[in-house]
C-alpha cells in the first residue's frame, strides 16, 4: 500500500520513487512509518495497492483533498493524523439537544443505505455525546457545550458520478420507555457533497465553518 499525490513529498504516480510506503498493523490499519513534512498548504492524494505484478490498483476515488489550514495544522505547526478508510469517506454529524433524559436517545436517518433510508427500524445510527466542549452554541446557552455525534462512512463511488452527492437526513429523539420518536419540524436537512478535486485551489482556507443546531 502506498500513498501517492500531487506534490514532490509524495510522487505523483505508482511508478514515483518518492511515493509513501504504508505498513500493515493489527486491525488491517495501515500506517507510515514517517511523518510527511511539506510547506504546502494544500495538497491532494491517494491511496494505491500494488500486487506482486506490479498491478496498481486505487481506492476508487480521484483525489482527496487535505487543506492544512481547514484541519488547523498550517498555522500552528501541528502534526495532523491523516486517518482514512479505504474506498469511502466519513462524514461527521453533529447536534445539540438542551435536555436529554437517560431513557432516551437522539439518532440520525436519511436518504441513502448506511442512513438506513428512511427506516429507522432497519439500520438506526445512535448519536453519542462528545467528550469536547464546543462553543458554536455558546452565544445562544451561555456556555459550551457537548453535542451529540455521529460519523458515518460512505462509499467513495458517490463521488465518481460527475454529479454532486446529495445527503437528505434528520434528527430523532426517541423515548426509550414509550419507544415513540419525536421527528424534527423542520423539512429535510441537505447535504450536497462535490468532488472537490477538479482545480483545488485553496476554497475554504479562510472560510468559518458552522453548525446547525
Amino acid at each position: 500500500m502506498f500513498v501517492i499525490g500531487d506534490i514532490a513529498e509524495f510522487g505523483s504516480a505508482a511508478s514515483s520513487d518518492n511515493k509513501i510506503p504504508l505498513t500493515w498493523t493489527a486491525g488491517h490499519i495501515w500506517v507510515s512509518e514517517r511523518p510527511v513534512i511539506t510547506t504546502s498548504q494544500f495538497f491532494k492524494y491517494k491511496y494505491i495497492m500494488i500486487d506482486q505484478r506490479s498491478k496498481a490498483r486505487d481506492d476508487e476515488t480521484n483525489f482527496r483533498v487535505a487543506d492544512l489550514d481547514v484541519m488547523g495544522g498550517y498555522q500552528n505547526s501541528n502534526r495532523i493524523n491523516m486517518e482514512d478508510e479505504w474506498e469511502s469517506f466519513k462524514v461527521r454529524f453533529t447536534v445539540f439537544h438542551p435536555v436529554i433524559h437517560a431513557n432516551q436517545q437522539i439518532r440520525i436517518s436519511g436518504n441513502t443505505q448506511e442512513l438506513g433510508n428512511w427506516d429507522t427500524n432497519s439500520s438506526p445510527i445512535i448519536m453519542q455525546q462528545s467528550n469536547r466542549l464546543n462553543h458554536w452554541m455558546s452565544e445562544k446557552y451561555g456556555e459550551n457545550v457537548r453535542p451529540y455525534e455521529a460519523i458515518v462512512s460512505f462509499k467513495n463511488k458517490y463521488l465518481l458520478a460527475g454529479k454532486p452527492f446529495v445527503l437528505q437526513y434528520n434528527y430523532s429523539l426517541i423515548n426509550g420507555i414509550r419507544g415513540n420518536e419525536e421527528w424534527e419540524r423542520d423539512p429535510h436537512r441537505i447535504l450536497e457533497i462535490n468532488d472537490a478535486t477538479a482545480g483545488y485551489k485553496g476554497t475554504y482556507r479562510g472560510q468559518n465553518s458552522s453548525n446547525p443546531n
